[in-house]
């Protein structure tokens, strides 16, 4: 969800916080900029926390993502995901 906020921010000159907005579940015109039904969209909503806050979980997270990657010959090399994220 992160890559499709981050698409539809630059393909739409908003910011995060303008785009969140749009897409709360009540906006009509949500279903519009996702292009998805918007059941589907309600759906999915629960799965995901839309809070920007970066946690030592989400770093767990994303390193043990890597870690699967690795071992799954996804990806070749090791990433310090600490580098990618500002604190």
């Amino acid at each position: 969800m992160k890559k499709l906020i981050d698409r539809l921010a630059q393909t739409h000159d908003l910011g995060h916080s303008e785009l969140l907005q749009l897409i709360e579940m009540d906006n009509p015109e949500a279903e519009e900029y996702l292009d998805l039904d918007v059941n589907a969209v309600k759906d999915m909503f629960a799965y995901y926390d839309f809070d920007m806050t970066i946690r030592d979980s989400d770093i767990a997270a994303m390193e043990s993502t890597m870690k699967f990657l690795l071992e799954t010959g996804m990806i070749e090399n090791t990433v310090d995901i600490n580098s990618l994220v500002i604190r």
